[in-house]
């Protein structure tokens, strides 16, 4: 794993996939679930941003917003295929019901919103930007569902159109130049962190475009706490490659893979690794963590 955007083939996201089923940590059904997802983020994803509308900063600018703190993506500039949006979701509606039938009516409002204009493959992938600056709890009144239903279908929209916005712009961003802990593509904050090389050098891994940033070690990503008595880790073994950061300033954590540890043959994807890993979640959250 290095900076810059990542991108993995169909082939190694399902050979991840394969490498947690059957441990009792996770459930088949739960993995399932996000390798649908992931799949269909790959297959059908690709044409939800219009890459030619879209406002993307030159050289100059693009140094100019990196040096002021701020990410490259303007949720204002960005533009999107309609059909290509209603087209995914309706295929993540069908995933939505297919793992959660109890919840399925849920899928059902939020498409006859989409199809009332009520709810546009726009507004839902500039909500995906910045994320925790959106209003979710508005976006889910127009479309008739829950909170937590609305952000779900933004970000499986939202996700497969920012890493095709970050594979175009992600170059933009030198090594090392972005000191900050939320993605310099989109704004978002990571989902993961690893740990690489010999000298263990620190990356985050962007939740929403996947894009891979290197940050300081010892350093919360959230508040940019560097007091080292505020800073710690959880484990549930010494010898394994996870472990949880976390603050005791901000009381956030982040699940971190250390690399130098990992001895898997298969392929490691972020967006397998993230729910495969569900037990560390849990963990953090009875210590009282939680994520931003």
């Amino acid at each position: 794993m290095q900076p810059g955007p990542l991108s993995h083939l169909a082939q190694e996201i399902k050979e991840a996939a394969e490498h947690h089923r059957g441990k009792d940590y996770v459930s088949d059904t739960y993995l399932d679930f996000f390798l649908e997802l992931s799949l269909l983020h790959l297959e059908e994803g690709g044409g939800i941003a219009d890459l030619e509308k879209t406002r993307i900063p030159d050289e100059d600018q693009a140094q100019q917003r990196l040096a002021e703190g701020f990410f490259l993506l303007d949720p204002d500039h960005v533009a999107v295929h309609e059909d290509e949006a209603r087209k995914m979701l309706g295929h993540v509606a069908a995933v939505y019901r297919k793992y959660n039938p109890p919840e399925a009516a849920e899928a059902d409002a939020f498409e006859k919103a989409a199809d009332a204009g009520r709810v546009t493959g726009l507004v839902l992938v500039q909500h995906g930007i910045h994320r925790h600056e959106m209003d979710f709890e508005a976006l889910g009144r127009e479309g008739g569902v829950t909170r937590e239903t609305a952000l779900f279908f933004s970000e499986n929209l939202a996700r497969p159109a920012l890493r095709s916005l970050a594979a175009l712009c992600g170059d933009r961003v030198l090594d090392k130049q972005w000191l900050k802990g939320y993605c310099p593509v989109c704004g978002n904050w990571p989902n993961l962190g690893f740990h690489v090389g010999e000298e263990g050098v620190r990356l985050l891994h962007c939740s929403m475009c996947g894009f891979v940033w290197t940050f300081r070690r010892l350093v919360c990503p959230h508040c940019d706490c560097e007091e080292q008595d505020r800073q710690r880790y959880l484990f549930t073994d010494p010898k394994s490659p996870y472990r949880v950061d976390v603050c005791n300033k901000c009381k956030i954590y982040l699940k971190t893979v250390d690399l130098r540890k990992d001895t898997r043959s298969a392929p490691l994807v972020p967006w397998i690794e993230d729910p495969a890993t569900l037990f560390l979640d849990i963990m953090a959250n009875k210590e009282g963590y939680k994520r931003p």
